[in-house]
């Protein structure tokens, strides 16, 4: 992993309704310096080889179909980066996805929280009162906690706790 500063890693494995709701609005988007901070020094280079799908001669292909790709997003709510990894095995029978993004440090200035998520399937996710979906904002150090401590504190009387897949 690269350098992640103040903000929280999250590397998202396994669909569920909230992450396509997720997904839905990431934008393709060419590998920026942000990109590279979520892969390892040696990977910088992948992010910029197409996936098997679009050229079965890159670098990224392994045999002609299987594939060892990046790909880069951006979501454009929060400005935050997204690399998706792509493994595929050469008989197409194993195809994983992993996505890896920076959780915000807070929501914007006027977004108000509504709604805790715990996902049964990996992150934790909000709901704003506007009907944003966000990951749960955190930093780096910092996880989560009830009172000071450092940790972040929400008011989760003023909201509602949801769980689902």
């Amino acid at each position: 992993m690269g350098s992640a500063g103040l903000n929280g890693t999250v590397s998202i494995e396994r669909e569920s309704r909230y992450v396509r709701e997720w997904l839905s609005r990431l934008q393709p988007c060419k590998p920026n310096a942000l990109h590279t901070t979520l892969v390892a020094a040696e990977k910088i280079l992948d992010l910029f080889h197409p996936c098997v799908r679009d050229d079965t001669d890159s670098p990224a292909a392994v045999s002609g179909s299987g594939c060892l790709c990046h790909q880069t997003f951006i979501d454009q709510e929060f400005s935050l980066p997204v690399v998706a990894r792509h493994y595929r095995t050469v008989s197409g029978t194993i195809e994983k996805w992993t996505r890896l993004t920076y959780t915000p440090l807070d929501l914007r200035p006027d977004d108000e929280f509504h709604r805790l998520i715990i996902d049964q399937t990996g992150p934790f996710w909000i709901r704003t009162r506007d009907g944003l979906l966000s990951l749960l904002p955190e930093t780096r150090a910092g996880g989560y906690g009830t009172g000071y401590g450092g940790g972040v504190n929400l008011p989760l009387d003023r909201g509602h706790l949801e769980t689902g897949t």
